[in-house]
């Protein structure tokens, strides 16, 4: 799974490429815990069901626009599933 984004200060763009090669639809999402939680995103959920060595997050040096969504994203979860 890749996941490519435009950093921006308040908002920001991804896509997501398949292992098929299929493309998402880009999307915008807030730079805020909301915007990260956003359920079309899911992280969390994408971390679940990918190990490191088949998820690769891209994006484009933007000084220090990208800390919050790089400090999330490294943030330990609860990846257990209570459904």
């Amino acid at each position: 799974m890749i996941v490519a984004m435009d950093i921006e200060k308040d908002k920001n763009w991804a896509i997501f490429r398949a292992p098929s090669g299929q493309d998402s639809k880009p999307f915008v999402f807030t730079t805020t815990r909301e915007g990260f939680d956003n359920p079309l995103i899911d992280f969390a959920g994408i971390k679940r069901i990918t190990t490191p060595a088949t998820l690769f997050v891209g994006f484009e040096s933007t000084g220090v626009y990208a800390d919050p969504l790089i400090h999330y994203l490294q943030a330990p979860r609860d990846t257990t599933c209570s459904c």
